[in-house]
Parts: structure tokens; sequence; C-alpha cells
């Protein structure tokens, strides 16, 4: 309503000139009148002309001003018993808003201000709504706690937190959610609860909160105890992480504000609500803008990574569909806050001593790979290949420095993505069905050689997926070049792009990309060699210094299983193919040599000099 031209008090004041021009200031052009009709007079008590009313008073608080135009919102005075108020003017918040009602006075309300390391705060209720919010993305510190004379922390506020209502605090860092808890007893020392009430309008600082807590693995303490402070009550524990934090509200934020707030969480790691916005974002943008390319970019960047934190538990382990029914699967406490917290999920898992007879196998967490993470990651690709060639954003992180998001950018993402959705369907190829909770329940005396005997299958080829996996991985290698390619021919500065090569010498930035059209030319031509170096076992007699491998005929499809060499208990014996099917093409004297002739192969163990592993697995393309 503000941005339209002729709003209704500019109407208003239009008319009004209008009539003083043509009642007060118009004389025909001549200076008799020749005749005319004498000129209406306002205040007559007549309705002439171009009048609109005329009452006959100079009472500009009825419904008919003393110019002889008729009230209405915008002309600067109160109509008695129609208006509130009327100010003249479009702005709102001034004590009239701009349809001529009084601006509501705030709620009575209190602030909560301290310290945090960088993070994200929020205050909610206990409907679980986000009363306030504040982040140190952007932010230089501003606090010196320990009185060092360095600013290592930075300051907070949350503002309009309502008086007398349950409020919890709460942190979002590196993806980790903390409740904020404290001693209700003021006097223990022991945090029992998260939940305060505030009784009166006052600023209540707590110091600076702690996310690092031991014996308090995932939650925040503060500094200073609420309780401690006047004004301040307790209530009752309530451990549930509200929605509104891993699902926050969007509607009435345009696209822009959407992945400023979506920006703003990535880079706190709370990638759930980032998620949220992004998606939002898509769904409202025009798809053939930068707004677009954007939105598209940052949501793919989202959905994959919020996978990972896809903890919580939906009530039911058996439909495998995120990584909280492996957790429930595996019987990990359900409560929201753990499932908020790696940390503190991490400890509840070293607390169980016996897993459930019916924990997930490798077989369900393989289906929950293919149809969760796959299915995002193809979903994040499709994305992509929607951002232009013109895409271009910025950003500042919380350091304060810009950073811009480009096209180049948008290509080395899709690669990356492509890379790892070859490396889910190659494990996808195989079985890894076992039996986990076997495994840890049998721990001291499981063995290689019984853990191979209760899973005859695993490492066997099932359903093949390699030829997918060649496609995409010669996909991703496209990607890289094309993205080595983008980043050259950028004219802006760039200082502060996501990727550049400013760094980077140029010549090793064109052997790079030598390296990858062969690799792409090797693909095509059905032979893909490599040396496997790093080696810290003497070379057998005779053989070359290293080891060649033929990366392609893991396409053709290798059963892993047949090449394992035979255990005994943990001690491996001689592989029984020192080709590895075909797979080793030079260097096949490494596989079975056993200088101390102890009955073992010397690439399966560490030297006893270094104790590094006799190969480790550094591979380096060869040029054909």
């Amino acid at each position: 309503m503000r941005e339209l031209l002729f709003s209704k008090k500019t109407v208003t004041t239009s008319v009004l000139l209008l009539t003083v021009f043509f009642v007060y200031g118009c004389d025909g052009g001549g200076g008799g009148g020749g005749g005319r009709a004498n000129p209406p007079v306002c205040g007559d008590n007549i309705v002439n002309g171009i009048e609109q009313c005329d009452d006959g008073n100079a009472d500009n608080t009825d419904a008919c001003l003393d110019t002889c135009v008729a009230a209405t919102c915008g002309d600067g005075f109160t109509q008695a018993g129609v208006e509130g108020c009327d100010d003249g003017n479009l702005i709102d918040g001034d004590g009239c808003e701009d349809d001529c009602t009084l601006t509501p006075l705030p709620p009575q309300a209190a602030i909560i201000s301290g310290s945090v390391s960088g993070t994200m705060v929020l205050a909610v209720n206990q409907d679980g709504e986000v009363l306030a919010k504040d982040s140190t993305t952007g932010r230089t510190s501003d606090v010196d706690r320990d009185n060092n004379g360095i600013n290592e922390s930075f300051s907070f506020t949350l503002t309009g937190i309502p008086l007398n209502t349950a409020i919890r605090i709460y942190l979002i860092s590196e993806g980790q959610i903390y409740p904020m808890y404290f001693d209700s007893s003021g006097g223990n020392g022991l945090p029992d609860t998260n939940v305060l009430f505030i009784s009166a309008t006052s600023e209540i600082n707590l110091g600076f909160i702690d996310t690092n807590n031991e014996g308090n693995t995932g939650r925040a303490i503060p500094q200073i105890n609420p309780v401690s402070l006047a004004l301040v009550g307790s209530g009752l524990a309530d451990p549930d992480i509200p929605r509104e934090i891993i699902t926050p509200v969007t509607a009435g934020l345009s696209v822009n504000e959407l992945i400023d707030s979506g920006f703003e969480s990535m880079v706190n790691g709370a990638a759930l609500m980032a998620r949220t916005y992004f998606v939002t974002a898509v769904a409202n943008s025009n798809a053939q803008t930068n707004l677009g390319d954007a939105a598209r970019f940052f949501y793919a960047v989202t959905r994959v990574g919020a996978v990972v934190f896809e903890t919580y538990s939906d009530g039911d382990a058996t439909d495998m569909n995120q990584v909280g029914d492996v957790l429930d699967g595996f019987a990990v406490n359900k409560s929201d806050e753990i499932r908020a917290n790696f940390e503190a999920i991490e400890m509840k898992i070293d607390e169980i001593i016996n897993w459930p007879d019916n924990s997930p196998t490798g077989t369900d967490i393989q289906n929950l790979i293919r149809n969760t993470l796959k299915a995002e990651l193809e979903g994040a690709i499709g994305n992509l290949d929607e951002v232009s060639d013109t895409f271009s954003w910025l950003e500042v992180l919380p350091d304060s420095s810009p950073i811009e998001f480009d096209y180049g950018d948008s290509l080395a993402v899709r690669a990356a993505f492509k890379t790892i959705l070859a490396i889910l369907q190659f494990q996808d190829s195989y079985d890894l069905g076992a039996d986990i909770d076997a495994v840890a329940n049998n721990r001291p005396t499981t063995t290689i050689q019984s853990f191979l005997l209760d899973n005859p299958k695993f490492l066997t080829l099932g359903t093949s997926k390699l030829d997918s996996v060649k496609a995409n991985t010669r996909s991703a290698l496209v990607d890289i070049d094309k993205t080595i390619t983008e980043i050259q021919g950028e004219t802006d500065l760039q200082e502060d792009d996501l990727l550049s090569f400013i760094d980077i010498l140029p010549e090793d930035v064109a052997a790079f990309q030598a390296d990858i059209l062969s690799a792409i030319n090797d693909l095509d031509a059905g032979s893909v060699l490599a040396s496997l170096g790093e080696m810290e076992m003497s070379p057998p007699p005779g053989a070359p210094s290293e080891i060649t491998v033929d990366l392609y005929g893991l396409f053709g499809g290798i059963d892993l299983r047949s090449k394992l060499p035979a255990f005994s208990g943990d001690r491996p014996g001689f592989f029984p193919d020192d080709t590895l099917g075909g797979l080793i093409v030079g260097g096949t004297e490494y596989l079975n040599y056993d200088e101390p002739s102890d009955g073992k192969p010397d690439i399966l163990q560490r030297n006893q000099i270094t104790g590094e592993w006799n190969i480790r697995g550094k591979i380096t393309f060869i040029h054909q």
C-alpha cells in the first residue's frame, strides 16, 4: 500500500490543491467576468461546483473540512468517532499508522543478554515458538571474558521476551543444538532445568554461555545462574527440541530474506533450518533469475548435508528412511535433547553394553543410504543442472569477510556430488549385509575369520550398479574440467571467491587439468592406469618400484570376496590371485611377498621401524 503512487493520502492532498486552485485562483482568463455566474463560496452551507461538501462550519474534526473537501484518512485532521489519529504522513510506527489507527504500544517485555563463542542464540516459549533470535554471523568478537586484552567471544541480545512466560534458550553451533540448563535451586550447582520465567521488565545478563561442559555433554551452561538474579524464576525441565528450531516458519519472507536466513543458519551449522529456508526460496523464486540460481545452489548444498542431521526419532524404526531410524534400531536414547547433538549421541552409544538382537544390519544401512542420501544427491545434482552460467551471489561469513558464490562453485559442487554418488553406487553393488549386533555383542571373540564365516555373502558382487559408477565418474571428471576452465576465465577480483586459483601456480593448474582430461580419455578407451606409491616395504627381487593397477577393471565387476586371503583368526594368509582378478597389471610380485617368511604377506603388515603400513593408498594416474 505504501508503494502505490496514488495512495489514499496522496489523492486527498491532490483534491485539496485542485479545490483551492479552482475556487480561489481561477478567474476564467479575463478580468471582468463577462456575465459569468459568481464562483461558489466554501462555507455557505451549499454544495456548489466542485465542492465535495459544505457544512457551513470551520470544524475539521467532522465529516467535512473547512476547505469543503470530505474528511478522509491522511488529511492531517482526526475525524471524531471515526479515526484514532491522523498525522498526514505514510510512516508506520510513529504513533499513528497509515490507516489512521494508533500505533500499538509494545507489550511489557524483558531483555536477555550475554556472550557466546560464536553461534546462533534463540529464545522460545512453552509452545515452541521462536520469540527472539541473535546470531554472530558477520560480526567480530567484542567481549574479553578473561580480561587478557583480547576479545574472544561475541555479545548477544534477545529482545521482546514476554513476562511471566516459560522461556527456553538454545544455542546452535556447528550443527549441534545445545539447550541452556541451569541450577534451579541456585545452590547445589547441578543444572537440572532449562525453563525460566522473568517477572518484570528488566535486562537479564547471563554472562558467557559455554557449550563445552564436562559431565553435561550436549548442554549449554551460563556463567551466571538466572535464578541468582532478581525477577527470574525457574520451571520444570522440558527436553523437547522445538519444531520451529528444526523447521522454521517461512511464511511472509521474501526470497531474499529466505536466502539470507538460510545462509545464516547454514554457517551456524543449522542444516535442517537452512534446508527449510532454501527449499521455500526455490519454490518462491523465478527460475530464470539470479535469485533463483542462488536458491537452487544453496538448497542443493543443504539438502545433501541435512541428511546426516535427521537424527530425531520418528517413532518407527522399521521404515529406515532417516538416520534417526538407525539410532532407534540400536536403542539409542530417543530424547530430542540427546538426538540434537552428535556428542551426546556418541556418549549414549558408548553407554550401550549389548546391542538389541534386531538392530539394523548392513543391508538395512545400505538401503537407508540408497533411499535417502543417494536420492538427495540425485535431486541436488538436478538443482545444480538448472543454475545458469551468470550466477553470482555475495554473502558475509561469521568473521565479517565477504564470500562470493558463482557458476564455477556450482560446477565444483556438482562434480563433488557426482563423485560421492559414484562411490555410493559402487558400494551398493556389493553385499554388505553383516549382522552388526552379533559383531558388537561378541567383540572380544569376534575375529576376521569368524566374521567372514558368519557372513558368507559379505563383499560378494550383487546387483551391479557399475555402469552407473562409470557414467557418474566420467561426468564428475568433465565437471572438474569445466570448473577449471570457468574459474580461469573469471575477470572479477578473486580474493573473495569461494574457489579460486590465486595461490596456485598456473603451470600446476594446467598440469592438473591435463590429468583430468587424460583420465576422461582413458575411461573412454577402456583402461585407467594408476600407480600405488608410498611403499614402506622392501621391493621383491626383480619387481618394479611400484604397483600398477588398471582401475577400469572395477567397472567390469570383480567379486571382492573371492579375492580375499584366507584368515586364521585375525592373521591373514596369502592372496589366491596376485592380480586381484586382473586389477593389478604391474608389480604383482608385491601381493604375496613374504620377506621374513612369517606366513603373512608383507603388504598387509606395518613396517617394524616406522610403524606405517607397508603400502599406503596414494594413487597417481599414469598418462597413456
